[in-house]
């Protein structure tokens, strides 16, 4: 079961989340991290240029660490920062390469699992002109490539893509919508990586934390902390199951803002049978706004 799971990496050098009360990690505590999360089966690692020094800390930690480990990080924003008429000038291998061995060199290696395009818009942009570029550097450098993708259709598009062999999508207890697309990625052999299960932390808001961080009614996660309270276990635990019953799912991201939350969690997962699995997680609301689901309209 542990092997499904990727610990992500956003937290360990900031206070990525909304729910995420703790300060930025000491090295020392980031390493604390690192090894539990090793004691306790991790051998993923997600990381991305854009999460402050994660992949340094990565590389650092693991650099004479002899366990076979997987590292996916991600292609710095290309289209952020410059405008349409700029496009054409742009040397996307020149910028590429930058990104890329600065990821490699950070994490102490010459190869990685998955390299991700990090910003869909670049993806949307550049479209075949970026893909093919990347391939440039691909099975050298790294093994899959893939794209981060928060919008339906473009998904859609990107799943069709034969040179895309990796999508990370969102996929939590309130946010369902990739789900068929899912099935349609693995039938063109497009493996799926799930972020966001627990909708970066907005579902272990208190009712005063919601409304002052994200001013939409509280409902929603009251009636889902009535349901595990029915289940008798806590919102972690629901959201874990719930993600780990979908079918054709390769690999879920895991984050956790202190190294408490990393045992309980890990020792929830280590201890699930298919007994357990087989419990079907009924809870869902239809018709959610994208204004709760989508981290990028809060």
């Amino acid at each position: 079961m542990i092997n499904k799971f990727t610990l992500g990496t956003a937290q360990l050098m900031s206070n990525y989340g909304i729910s995420n009360k703790e300060k930025k990690h000491s090295k020392i505590n980031a390493f604390k991290i690192l090894q539990k999360s090793v004691d306790l089966g991790i051998k993923s690692y997600d990381t991305s240029p854009k999460y402050s020094n994660s992949e340094s800390i990565l590389g650092e930690f693991f650099f004479n660490n002899k366990k076979k480990i997987s590292f996916t990080t991600k292609l710095n924003s290309i289209s952020v920062n410059i405008k349409s008429k700029e496009k054409k000038k742009l040397k996307l291998n020149k910028i590429i390469e930058k990104s890329l061995f600065k990821s490699l060199g950070n994490l102490k290696v010459d190869y990685i699992d998955n390299y991700f395009i990090h910003d869909e818009n670049d993806y949307f942009i550049f479209n075949k002109e970026i893909t093919n570029t990347l391939l440039l550097y691909k099975k050298k450098y790294f093994n899959n490539l893939g794209v981060s993708v928060y919008n339906l259709e473009l998904c859609e598009k990107i799943i069709n893509d034969k040179l895309i062999d990796i999508i990370q999508i969102p996929l939590n207890i309130f946010d369902n919508r990739f789900l068929p697309l899912i099935t349609k990625a693995k039938k063109n052999n497009i493996k799926t990586q799930v972020r966001s299960m627990f909708l970066q932390g907005m579902i272990f808001l208190k009712k005063n934390e919601y409304k002052q961080k994200i001013n939409i009614d509280y409902e929603l996660i009251s009636k889902f902390n009535d349901y595990c309270l029915r289940q008798k276990k806590n919102p972690y635990q629901i959201s874990i199951m719930y993600v780990l019953q979908q079918k054709n799912i390769s690999n879920i991201l895991l984050g956790t803002d202190n190294i408490y939350q990393l045992i309980n969690n890990l020792n929830f997962i280590n201890s699930l049978n298919t007994k357990q699995l087989n419990n079907k997680i009924s809870f869902s609301l239809k018709d959610i706004s994208e204004k709760i689901i989508n981290p990028k309209k809060w």
